[in-house]
């Protein structure tokens, strides 16, 4: 039987407690049998978890405790390992990493002296500065070749007085952040067709090495890797790279040599890598181009329009961010992916067409982009990114396509004048903070479909009068549809299970 009544929406929620009560209590008793104590982390998102806990949302690991066993197995759909986790646990001797963590912050099991054992998967593709550093595996001779650091396949440090030659060893897939820092002996290197990312500032500072190869299996290019190589002459980036980080060669003979610069602004190897700030009115990024880089355009106040070729794969983090007077945008249909804060406070941009190919719209692609009125998602995306058009402040309408399996958190935030919206069916999730005061919202229609609600999704949408939640639906988050001045009807199916607290807190429902 359908619910209505407000009372409905109490006695659910009590039910839900009782429920949750005695699962946990059950599921106590099992951990305890598994482990001599549990392992509990904050994610980035707030969320406090266990290691048991599958069901969490995609977050990096910010903060853990509670532990004093050696070993630690992480579960769950986690994302990266945030910087200094477990900096300083003497008791931890082994880990092992899921298949989905991408990235492992700085410092991350500093000084774990009793650290001998590490698995990392092969969906890292970024290992921060000093990661390992006072660890047991850092400090093991066995570890050590040529000179370099390698833990399971990865290149973690090289030794800053190691001069000429260096190859890296076969089988390598990932080449750590500062890995190379500083060795201003080095002369050359080969990188093996196993390598996917060099990482940040992994050749800083190398003022003797005059050039590069870049194997087709590497796909990014962290920030400043190259910096600072001022002889660096020659560089070879294959078709594979898609991602090319903030000053990725800045400071070396390429960015200095006139030859490389055509219109203000830098081309390496057809891959667009920065322009003058001081670039203005409209411009044409030249044929063949393949990658926008990061920050490639940012901060440029004076550029009202730009011509993007068919031929660029990917428009990288903080590209075109702060280009207050861009006004329109037409994004080619080769490109795949728009990266995080692509456009970020492009305040004057009032048009953007996002074509079929592109399946992935970064985090605050769009945010703060308060003269965007209209925008259509093409069903190609998969994923709306976190704060993805937040703050859009004259944001009136959005099309959502059937494509679309996650919302991302905020992604909605503070569009003011978003007047109703459909969430298709494929969506699963809608994430906290979705269309969080979007206070002109008059209609929300949620397909068959949705599982979970998140905390606060619809806070504050002071128009909103009815919602109709379907039989998808098993989770409604805390605060939910708080302050929601409006809303006096809500239809709550069977189907819900679980209701946060002050789901519907000042909502003037209807008994």
């Amino acid at each position: 039987m359908k619910k209505i009544l407000f009372l409905s929406i109490v006695l659910l929620s009590l039910v839900a407690c009782s429920k949750g009560e005695s699962k946990a209590e059950e599921q106590t008793e099992e951990q305890t049998e598994k482990r001599d104590s549990i392992i509990t982390y904050t994610t980035s998102n707030g969320n406090i978890v266990d290691i048991y806990n599958k069901n969490f949302l995609e977050a990096t690991i910010s903060n853990i405790y509670g532990h004093e066993g050696g070993k630690i197995v992480l579960d769950g759909p986690i994302t990266g390992i945030g910087s200094g986790v477990f900096d300083g646990r003497e008791y931890l001797t082994s880990i092992t990493i899921p298949n989905g963590v991408k990235e492992i912050g700085n410092w991350a099991f500093k000084d774990c002296e009793s650290l001998t054992s590490v698995t990392i998967p092969n969906s890292v593709t970024s290992i921060g500065f000093g990661a390992f550093s006072g660890t047991a595996l850092y400090k093991n001779p066995a570890n050590w070749e040529n000179g370099a650091l390698y833990i399971d396949n990865c290149l973690i440090k090289v030794d800053e007085g190691f001069a000429g030659h260096f190859r890296i060893k076969e089988n390598t897939r990932v080449i750590a952040d500062y890995a190379f820092d500083g060795c201003s002996a080095l002369t050359s290197v080969s990188i093996p067709n196993s390598v996917k990312s060099i990482g940040k500032w992994a050749f800083n500072g190398c003022t003797s090495l005059t050039s590069v190869t870049i194997p087709n299996s590497v796909t990014s290019i962290g920030e400043r890797a190259f910096g600072g190589c001022e002889s660096l002459t020659s560089v070879t980036i294959p078709n594979s790279v898609t991602s090319i980080g903030e000053a990725a060669f800045g400071g070396t003979a390429l960015s200095k040599n006139p030859a490389y610069w055509k219109n203000g602004a830098l081309y390496i190897d057809n891959c667009l890598i920065e322009v003058i700030t001081g670039l203005g009115g409209h411009f044409r990024i030249k044929e063949n181009t393949r990658v926008i880089a990061d920050y490639a355009f940012d901060g440029c106040g004076y550029l009202t329009s730009v011509s993007i070729p068919n031929s660029v794969t990917s428009i990288g983090e903080y590209a075109f961010s702060r280009c207050s007077a861009l006004t329109s945008v037409r994004i080619p249909n080769s490109v795949k992916e728009i990266g995080n804060r692509a456009f970020e406070d492009c305040k004057s941009l009032t048009s953007v067409t996002i074509p079929n190919s592109v399946t992935s719209i970064g985090n605050s692609a769009f945010w703060c982009c308060s003269s965007l009125t209209s925008v259509k998602i093409p069903n190609s995306v998969k994923e709306i990114g976190y704060e993805a058009f937040a703050c859009c402040e004259s944001l009136t309408s959005v099309t959502i396509p059937n494509s679309v399996k996650s919302i991302g958190s905020s992604a909605f935030k503070d569009c003011k004048s978003l007047t109703s919206v459909t969430i298709p069916k494929s969506v699963t999730s809608i994430g906290y903070w979705a269309f969080y005061r979007c206070t002109s919202l008059t209609s929300v229609t949620i397909s068959n479909g949705v599982k979970e609600i998140g905390e606060e999704a619809f806070y504050g949408c002071s128009s909103l009068t009815s919602v109709k939640i379907p039989n998808s639906v098993t989770s409604i988050g805390n605060y939910a549809f708080a302050r929601c001045s409006s809303l006096t009807s809500v239809n709550i199916p069977n189907s819900v299970t679980s209701i946060g607290e002050g789901a519907f807190y000042l909502c003037p429902i209807k008994r």
